[in-house]
């Protein structure tokens, strides 16, 4: 099943730039000409221009930290890792203490998948700039990926006490808690989510997906029809609240859903594969046995439509059938389906 839960970072925020730094004091006006254009080009998104203002600013300063920082945004955003790392290296060492410089190579080395590295930046961030809600998120979400749930938690609580009303801290922090199974701390954040903005994506969809797991389908059923309010196309939406009213043996509505579903995601085999099931479960067999052969016109080693549309053909009696799909089963290597040949059958297969 596909997850609608959604980490939250806020990296790809500060990686576009954050101008609103006060640039450090320059001892000639054409580096502030420099500097002042590169950024206008920046937002304009005209990186070549920004980079030979920038250029030109170096030039004329070669101490200027904040246009090696401005020049490394740039590098990052025409995809050259290399010189954009070798700028912030050089804004690091010019000044440790540069806002963002840390946090930003710490981006650089998780595109080259340096965790290690990364969580070092966002320490050294961290030490000297300790409110950065966005850094804690970014951490975080490094945590999370990891399954280190607690630290994960942990971080986004930091962020919670420098802004309690944090969506995302709360979302992240909810997610992380389902993980560890705190469902009422989990639950509690969602709840002031949707209380600060219920329109906030995914928080009735992921408090759903959580009621379905403590068994409450009734209340998930409840929160994907709130989360259909704000976002009727999301075919997702559909085949989740189908599982809870399949859950709740609401089948009508489970076949209802799973049918809007696929009229918003025609691509999805499995939700055509869901509602055989539900057909079958509800005897309705000549719809269940044209929803598999569906199936496996499109995919004829499809090993779940198989087994079940072999059901299918066994419950109305039409064992050759029933075998005939088995031993395809078999022959993509199901293990199942051969205990179900030998075990009913008596068919001994290959």
């Amino acid at each position: 099943m596909k997850t609608v839960n959604k980490y939250f970072s806020a990296y790809h925020l500060l990686l576009l730039g954050l101008f609103t730094i006060a640039l450090s004091a320059c001892h000639r006006h054409d580096v502030k000409h420099y500097l002042r254009k590169g950024t206008e080009e920046f937002r304009a998104k005209n990186m070549k221009g920004a980079l030979d203002q920038f250029n030109q600013a170096i030039e004329e300063d070669p101490k200027s930290v904040d246009a090696f920082y401005y020049r490394a945004l740039v590098y990052d955003k025409l995809n050259n890792p290399a010189q954009a790392m070798a700028d912030l290296n050089t804004v690091i060492r010019m000044n440790p203490r540069y806002r963002f410089a840390h946090t930003n190579r710490a981006g650089l080395y998780l595109k080259q998948g340096k965790q290690k590295e990364a969580l070092a930046d966002f320490a050294l961030e961290l030490m000297t700039y300790p409110s950065e809600i966005e850094v804690y998120h970014s951490r975080s979400k490094i945590y999370f990926d990891n399954k280190q749930f607690d630290l994960a938690i942990q971080d986004n609580s930091a962020a919670l006490k420098i802004d309690s009303k944090n969506l995302f801290s709360l979302f992240n922090r909810a997610l992380a808690y389902t993980e560890t199974a705190q469902y009422a701390k989990a639950i509690a954040d969602f709840d002031a989510i949707i209380a600060l903005e219920p329109s906030f994506k995914s928080a009735h969809a992921s408090r759903a997906m959580l009621k379905i797991r403590m068994g409450k389908n009734a209340d998930a059923i409840a929160d994907f029809t709130e989360e259909l309010k704000y976002y009727p196309k999301e075919a997702q939406l559909y085949e989740f609240r189908a599982r809870a009213y399949f859950n709740a043996a609401k089948y009508d509505k489970a076949v209802a859903d799973y049918s809007k579903a696929m009229e918003l995601n025609p691509k999805n085999q499995e939700n055509l594969l869901n509602r055989a099931f539900v057909y079958a479960k509800t005897r309705q067999n000549k719809e269940a046995l044209s929803d598999y052969n569906k199936v496996l016109s499109q995919n004829p080693k499809q090993v779940a439509a198989l087994i079940n549309r072999g059901a299918v053909h066994q419950s109305m009696g039409n064992n050759d059938l029933a075998i005939a799909d088995l031993k395809k089963a078999v022959d993509q290597g199901s293990a199942e389906a051969s205990k179900i040949l030998k075990t009913i059958f008596h068919v001994d297969y290959p």
